[in-house]
């Protein structure tokens, strides 16, 4: 097992550990406020967002047709549903339902190709868990879309700043749900195909 700092931590035994988060540039740190205040007004209209500083960041792949997707969400009825509809459309989901079974499952082969987060989670926030996977120089660029029901500007704003590909509101249309994860799927890293 890797100590608590080690950046190759595979197993995230760390993730549990407080951490200090880097504060993105200034320069970038204004760019992400202006496209958290437009996916602020998306979020309203449609139920989801995409990054456009994450999403022109990662280079272009073609989208995996069976993709693994990790589903971490603690509410059991929302879980199920997320799972049910992403299996109905042809995803791989699995569940984590708090940080523990989050870390567990990345140590499960293979790494899931798109993370589905919720950011109020019983043993730690979302927004924790995704500052460490950004941090982390083997999984940094993995895609992330935060799940929650908190949409005004600030939080938006913050899943953003943490990095996050996407950002759904809860509860989620299924077209809201497969529009982000199509659209940050378009954008996964050549190492996450399958």
């Amino acid at each position: 097992m890797a100590p608590p700092g080690e950046t190759n931590d595979l197993d995230f035994s760390s993730l549990l550990v407080p951490m200090t988060v880097d504060v993105a540039p200034l320069a970038e740190a204004e760019e992400v406020q202006a496209n958290a205040l437009i996916g602020a007004a998306e979020i309203k209209h449609g139920g989801f967002c995409v990054s456009l500083t994450r999403d022109k960041a990662r280079p272009r792949a073609a989208a995996p047709p069976h993709a693994r997707i990790l589903v971490v969400d603690d509410e059991p009825a929302t879980a199920a549903l997320l799972l049910r509809m992403l299996t109905a459309v042809g995803y791989r989901p699995v569940l984590a339902r708090n940080g523990r079974e989050f870390v567990e499952q990345l140590r499960r082969p293979p790494l899931p190709h798109l993370v589905l987060l919720d950011v109020m989670l019983p043993d730690i926030d979302g927004i924790a868990i995704l500052a460490r996977i950004r941090s982390h120089e083997v999984i940094g660029q993995m895609p992330v879309v935060l799940l929650t029901a908190q949409s005004n500007l600030a939080d938006v704003a913050r899943g953003m700043m943490a990095g996050a590909d996407g950002y759904l509101t809860k509860p989620a249309s299924g077209e809201a749900l497969f529009g982000v994860i199509k659209q940050v799927l378009a954008g996964v890293p050549a190492a996450h195909t399958v």
